[in-house]
């Protein structure tokens, strides 16, 4: 599967420049550092002088400000796209544009630690395994558009089959909570449910329902399921969207990041 052409024509170059800087400066806004006035403590005020002659107490003493640093930046996005056989063709193709904005804008523009993974199975003697790509690292400082989809069109090669969404997902909640930064979202891109004869038996659909409750009551990494043409994860993800098609692509990514990072 080649999916070169999804991001290195003038159009869709263009179109990730355009996506990143609305959300740059959407961000830049709101991530400002602000000052708290009236504080016991910090830098002087000249303008609050005239509380030193007013004998009230705990008034005088209010004459300085503080600056609060937001936190708002200080995040890491990990990117997970199901790979399996039924996201064939134009779904992946969806998936990985949406991937591709998001870590131009954040990873390439922003300068965030971005990691873009995916995950599909491979076959042994007892039944499916887990198969679990990494596309882009969290510590990667950049990647070209075009390096992106090269990787994810390779790895499609050797996947798209069936899909153990739960070992997937807590494969990726573990790589994403032991990152330094202070808060962590966790998006899994995908069409469906779990689809797979998994070694040892057991409930895979049951599976994902509990790794996905977990994490979301540890509450360590914000999670979010975004669906591809298809609402299944509203079943097993309590935050979600569905892109149900590409013209919502760029707006629905955007309202995500808007309402997730800032959040």
């Amino acid at each position: 599967m080649d999916l070169r052409e999804w991001m290195v024509t003038a159009d869709d170059v263009n179109n990730a420049e355009a996506f990143a800087n609305k959300l740059r400066r959407y961000l830049q806004v709101i991530s400002k550092a602000k000052h708290q006035y009236g504080q016991k403590d910090g830098r002087l005020v000249n303008s609050s002088l005239h509380r030193v002659a007013v004998n009230i107490p705990g008034y005088s003493e209010r004459v300085f400000k503080k600056t609060v640093k937001s936190n708002t930046l200080d995040i890491s996005i990990g990117l997970l796209i199901d790979m399996s056989g039924s996201m064939s063709g134009t779904k992946f193709a969806h998936a990985c544009k949406a991937a591709g904005l998001m870590q131009h804008a954040l990873g390439n523009v922003l300068k965030l630690p971005v990691e873009v993974t995916g995950f599909s199975t491979y076959a042994s003697s007892g039944g499916d395994l887990p198969q679990h790509f990494v596309f882009r690292k969290f510590q990667d400082q950049h990647l070209a558009d075009h390096e992106l989809m090269e990787r994810l069109s390779e790895g499609a090669v050797k996947a798209m089959r069936n899909n153990l969404d739960g070992d997937a997902l807590l494969w990726a909640y573990n790589r994403i909570k032991v990152q330094p930064t202070k808060r962590k979202l966790l998006v899994v891109f995908s069409d469906g449910s779990p689809a797979a004869h998994a070694v040892g038996g057991g409930s895979i659909v049951e599976h994902l329902h509990l790794v996905a409750k977990a994490i979301e009551k540890e509450k360590k990494v914000d999670l979010i399921g975004v669906g591809i043409l298809d609402d299944n994860v509203e079943r097993f993800y309590k935050q979600h969207i569905v892109i149900r098609k590409v013209a919502e692509l760029e707006v629905k990514l955007l309202e995500l990041l808007r309402r997730k990072i800032v959040a």
